[in-house]
């Protein structure tokens, strides 16, 4: 008998469960119909909503463009006022009155004359040897080999190289 019983209500449970899914199954399939619409309603607005945001972006740039052309054409109007202001206020400035320089004239000629110096030079080998010996009468002794002069001096002494 409780076999019977279990079975029973396990039957009974079974019938009264897919009764229930039964119904809930077409409404299921209602509300999935009416999701889904949902969904792809809110798709298409978001894709409107993207393209509307992307128009706005592409005109606020080129208005961010626009005043910054402007802005740099102005600061260049600008400088050229001040530039133009300092000229003005240099040029109402009263200029200095120049001194004549006095004339200087060189009449020996002595710094030019420097330079056709020739180039002079001494050059020497001398040898002295000193000895402190008592034995010998020569104590020191000076040899004389060579005694170069040179003396050297540019024909034009602009044209060195």
């Amino acid at each position: 008998m409780g076999r019977f019983f279990r079975i029973s209500v396990f039957s009974a449970l079974a019938v009264s469960c897919s009764a229930v899914f039964g119904q809930s199954g077409a409404g299921d399939a209602n509300s999935m119909a009416r999701l889904n619409a949902r969904i792809s309603e809110l798709q298409q607005q978001i894709v409107e909503m993207q393209k509307k945001h992307d128009e706005e972006m592409a005109m606020l740039k080129k208005q961010i463009n626009n005043l910054a052309s402007q802005a740099e054409k102005q600061e260049t109007k600008d400088e050229l006022a001040s530039l133009r202001e300092l000229a003005q206020a240099e040029a109402a400035k009263e200029k200095p009155t120049e001194e004549k320089a006095e004339a200087v004239t060189f009449k020996s000629g002595g710094l030019s004359l420097q330079s056709l110096n020739p180039e002079i030079s001494f050059a020497g080998d001398f040898l002295f040897s000193s000895r402190q010996d008592s034995t010998s009468e020569e104590s020191s002794d000076f040899d004389f080999r060579v005694l170069d002069i040179h003396v050297e001096s540019w024909l034009d002494p602009y044209t060195r190289s």
